[in-house]
């Protein structure tokens, strides 16, 4: 099981790999050889990694407060349904 930061390590450190594999195959294309790797994502029509691994995490946050996922195989999540945030209601 991985903590919080083990997690994280772990899954950036693969993470940069797939992201240079991503920007050796850009330069593939003879057309974007001399382009930088943002603006070949742009004439590509590509997201970044960070922008699918952000948009990843928020549907897996929908799922969970919407209760979408099959709870025989994923343990029942409690959602906290207060309107209190830590004190912050003055």
């Amino acid at each position: 099981m991985f903590t919080g930061y083990q997690y994280f390590v772990y899954f950036h450190t693969k993470t940069s790999h797939i992201e240079k594999v991503q920007k050796r195959a850009t330069k593939f294309i003879i057309s974007l050889k001399k382009c930088s790797y943002k603006d070949c994502l742009i004439q590509l029509n590509l997201p970044t990694l960070k922008y699918r691994r952000l948009r990843w995490v928020m549907i897996e946050v929908f799922k969970i407060v919407k209760q979408k996922y099959d709870t025989t195989i994923v343990p029942e999540i409690t959602v906290n349904s207060s309107s209190v945030t830590r004190g912050n209601n003055s």
